[in-house]
Order: structure tokens, then C-alpha cells, then sequence
């Protein structure tokens, strides 16, 4: 059985509207920030220490880069500084639509370097009373197998499965495959148009 895909509600208090997803604990806690250095420890200002090697995904800009990860760049310790800036960096993809991407420590050496383990959508199920309808979707939906997951892409995708003819309504959930947090499935219930449902079964009589 598969557990619920955890998120972080975004912006808005939500995820899109297309897409349902199960009650879940936040994608990652708040970072903690250690204490402040002691007295008289020479401290470098957060404005000019370099940022940790960023490796894997990454859908940000150096400058936006610099912004998440400031808060984390003023800490002393190397790798207090690398857990708090993974913890950042994983909360600020969920918040930003990606909700199953991770970021790991690789290595404290130097700036350190972070891995950034992109979530991708791995199972399309779907679920209905026309068979005929259930292909369709699916057919439609197979680019997304692979991809890497980011809500508002696939509120979109979804929104477009909605509008063409013979779907009355779409329904989606995510969850996460077996234990592992970075892979998701996502099954549909749709349902066809009535007046075309009683059409099709006419014509197989």
C-alpha cells in the first residue's frame, strides 16, 4: 500500500485545485538554527560566504539561490551550516511545487556540496466505469511517466484532460510508491459525460 505523498501547503493554502492530496505531515520541518558562536569566534557575514556546490536538480537561479539559502550561509559549523541549508532548499521546492524533491549533505569539504534528488511521477492509474475512457486518459497522460513532479504542471495537464469532450470530471491523488519519498503515483477517477456513456452502451447493444 502506498503512504501519502508528503507536501507542504503552498503560498495560497493549497495545492492547485485539480489535484488532491491526501492529509500529510509537512514536507520538511523548519530548519533549526544552532545557537550563536561565542564570544569573540570569528564569524564570516552570510552576504559573502560563497554557496555550497548544488548538484542534481536545480530550477533556481544563483541569485535566488543566494536568498533561500541566506539564512543558513551566517552558520559557523560546516555541517550545521549544510543540514540547515538542505532543510531550506527541500522546503522551498515543496513550497514551490515540487513536493517530493529531496536535498542530501554529499560532502562538508570546503562550501560543502548538496544533492538535489529530484521527485519524479513513476505510475498513472486510473480509475472508472468506461474502460474506453480510462485508455484515453491514460494515453494522454503517459509524457508525464518520468517526469519530474511539480504540481502546478500537472494541475495544468489535468485542467487540459478536463476539457476535452467525453469527461465529465477528473479526479486526482497523489501518493508515494513503497517507502520511497522521491517516486510518486498518481491515480485518476474520472468519470464520462452521461449522455455519451448511455451512447457507447447503446451502440454495444
Amino acid at each position: 500500500s502506498q503512504a501519502p505523498l508528503q507536501q507542504k501547503p503552498s503560498p495560497a493554502g493549497g495545492p492547485p485545485p485539480g489535484v488532491e492530496l491526501p492529509p500529510a505531515l509537512p514536507t520538511a520541518p523548519a530548519p533549526e538554527m544552532p545557537a550563536p558562536s561565542a564570544p569573540g569566534a570569528r564569524s564570516v557575514p552570510a552576504s559573502t560566504r560563497p554557496l555550497p556546490a548544488i548538484e542534481g536538480f536545480n530550477p533556481y537561479r544563483p541569485a535566488q539561490l543566494r536568498a533561500i539559502l541566506n539564512p543558513c550561509l551566517a552558520i559557523q559549523a560546516a555541517s550545521d551550516r549544510l543540514s540547515s541549508c538542505a532543510g531550506l532548499l527541500t522546503a522551498r521546492l515543496a513550497n514551490d511545487g515540487y513536493v517530493n524533491s529531496r536535498v542530501y549533505v554529499l560532502s562538508s569539504e570546503g562550501m560543502g556540496r548538496l544533492q538535489v534528488v529530484a521527485g519524479r511521477l513513476v505510475e498513472i492509474r486510473v480509475r472508472g466505469r468506461d474502460e474506453h475512457l480510462n485508455q484515453r486518459a491514460r494515453r494522454l497522460l503517459q509524457p508525464l511517466l518520468g517526469s519530474t513532479l511539480h504540481l502546478p504542471t500537472l494541475d495544468f495537464d489535468l485542467q487540459r484532460l478536463r476539457e476535452r469532450s467525453g469527461f465529465a470530471s477528473v479526479r486526482a491523488s497523489l501518493t508515494k510508491l513503497g517507502s520511497d519519498v522521491s517516486q510518486a503515483v498518481l491515480t485518476l477517477r474520472v468519470e464520462p459525460r452521461s449522455e455519451e456513456h448511455t451512447s457507447e452502451l447503446q451502440s454495444r447493444q
